[in-house]
Order: C-alpha cells, then sequence, then structure tokens
C-alpha cells in the first residue's frame, strides 16, 4: 500500500511530462532553411546539411545564374503568433526575393541514401524524386508583403523538378502576378485563390496526398499551430495532375520576404513551436510533491 501510492503520483509525473512533450512529436522533417546567414546576397549559401542537396543557387528570370541584383538575405526574419497566442518556432533572418526588380533563388533537396527524404520513403521509386504513391506530404513558409501597390506583383516558393540547374516550375505557392489575394497555382493550370489580401504576412501550410494518378492539395493560412487543421477548413482545395519534385525555388517581387521553409510528412513538422517550458515541467511535477508528504507520512 506504501510502495503503491509512491508508485501512483510517480506515474501521474511521468504522464504529465508525456502530455507537455507530446505536442512536439512529429513524422519527419525532411528539409528546413530559416535564412540564418549573414545578409546580403543568398548565392552560395547553405550547404549540404539539413536535409538539403547543396547551396542555393540564383538565377535571374531569363535563367542568367549569379546575377548580383537578385535574393538577399535581410533582417529580421519574420515571425508568426497563431490566434491562441503560440507561436511558431525561428530563427535566423529572411529572405527578400528580389532586390531591385525581381530574383530567384533555387535548391535541391537531398535525395541521397541515408537523406531525411530518403529515411522518410517519399521517394518515388521510378522517378527517384520526392512524390511517392501513398504519401502525406506537408509544406509550410512565412510570407509578407506590402500594404498596397501590390496587385502587379508576385512572390512565393515553387516545387521544381528536373535534371538541369534550375529544374522545371511545377507547382507555385503564393501570390499570383495581377493578383490581390493569396493562393496556389498549378503551372499550366489555373489560379486558386483565398480570401487573404496579398498585404497581409500569412503562414502558408501546404498538405499533398500523393496517389495513383492526380494528387490531392489543401491550403490553409494562418492556421492554429498546435491542432493540425482539417480537410474541410482548407482556404483551396484542388485535385493536381501527377507530381513530382526534387527542389524548391523562392522567388518574386523585392516588395515581399519569404521565411521559415519547411517540408515534412506530418503538420507538426512544418508547424513547430518551441519546446516546453520550465513551467510546463513544474506544472507536471508539482502533484508529486504535494503528493510526497502523504507517502512519508504514511511510513512512519
Amino acid at each position: 500500500m506504501k510502495s503503491g501510492s509512491f508508485h501512483w503520483a510517480t506515474l501521474g509525473v511521468t504522464g504529465a511530462l508525456l502530455l507537455c512533450i507530446s505536442g512536439q512529436a512529429g513524422g519527419a522533417l525532411i528539409c528546413y532553411d530559416g535564412f540564418d546567414y549573414a545578409l546580403g546576397h543568398i548565392s552560395a549559401k547553405g550547404a549540404a546539411a539539413d536535409g538539403w542537396a547543396g547551396a542555393w543557387e540564383t538565377f535571374d528570370m531569363e535563367g542568367v545564374q549569379g546575377v548580383d541584383d537578385f535574393p538577399r538575405v535581410v533582417a529580421p526574419g519574420l515571425t508568426y503568433t497563431d490566434d491562441s497566442g503560440e507561436s511558431l518556432l525561428v530563427t535566423g533572418n529572411g529572405l527578400q526575393p528580389g532586390y531591385v526588380r525581381y530574383g530567384n533563388a533555387i535548391r535541391a533537396i537531398d535525395l541521397a541514401p541515408g537523406s531525411n527524404a530518403e529515411l522518410a520513403d517519399v521517394i518515388d521509386p521510378v522517378t527517384g524524386t520526392i512524390g511517392k504513391d501513398g504519401t502525406t506530404l506537408w509544406l509550410s513558409f512565412l510570407a509578407d508583403g506590402p500594404s498596397s501597390g501590390y496587385a502587379d506583383h508576385w512572390v512565393g516558393m515553387s516545387l521544381y523538378n528536373g535534371s538541369n540547374a534550375q529544374g522545371t516550375e511545377e507547382l507555385f505557392l503564393g501570390k499570383p502576378s495581377g493578383e490581390e489575394h493569396w493562393g496556389v497555382m498549378e503551372i499550366g493550370g489555373p489560379k486558386l485563390l483565398s480570401d487573404v489580401p496579398g498585404s497581409e504576412q500569412v503562414f502558408y501550410a501546404v498538405r499533398i496526398d500523393f496517389k495513383s494518378g492526380p494528387e490531392d492539395l489543401y491550403l490553409w493560412l494562418n492556421p492554429d499551430l498546435l491542432d493540425e487543421p482539417q480537410a474541410a477548413d482548407a482556404q483551396v482545395r484542388h485535385t493536381l495532375a501527377e507530381l513530382r519534385f526534387d527542389r524548391l525555388r523562392v522567388a518574386g517581387s523585392s516588395l515581399f520576404a519569404i521565411d521559415e521553409l519547411r517540408v515534412g510528412t506530418s503538420y507538426q513538422d512544418v508547424a513547430p513551436v518551441p519546446e516546453p517550458s520550465s513551467l510546463c515541467v513544474f506544472g507536471a511535477l508539482l502533484p508529486a510533491f504535494l503528493a510526497l508528504p502523504c507517502v512519508r507520512r504514511r511510513k512512519r
């Protein structure tokens, strides 16, 4: 009876601690970039780490590589706090896609044996690129724009595929040119817009369900961080043509900023919050501290 009382108190502490930690559990983070670099041109920044095959490469919109006019690391980076007061885990600075006009930065995802993507089992065995049938992928990023004068400008993150340095654009996530709102554009397909204007900073969360044939895409803007958004609440839902990709492009006007790129297999991977604070741990341990005097009294 005495040892049992202490045993149940211990179990209570363990359970509470697990509850604190469980909110951070996820699937597999495939790649991440918070632009934690020195200020200046993004070209050649980054390395073969954090799920990437190498550094950023820059091009102008005609495909000329390394133009000094284009994407730059700027400070401060972007942040996001949801309606419940939870804040996205962020690091480093941010990226201004264009410097004077439009910029174009591309980074290849590591698909080699032992890579995050290979271990997450999302690589299509036929093409050797991301998009294996029967898998689900989540993507997220932060984007911000000016309060006015942005309609004719565009910015976003694109999924690219191909064997050459620049590749071929397959899917655009962002604010298309000539439009007033954030959305999605399948290359060669329609522009699918949300009701959120391009003047508002947004946290993009995208889920793609890869299937045999067309894929299902869902877009949420500014969702809660702790609760996985539901398909019924998506601002955009779309059936894509078969999609495969092996790199990401960040591009657009100098009026905008992009930050916190993530690709993973669960929502928690791409919407992380800071680790539980000491207050959470104290709250978990408090019941044990209260129970211990009772246990000691019974032993006397």
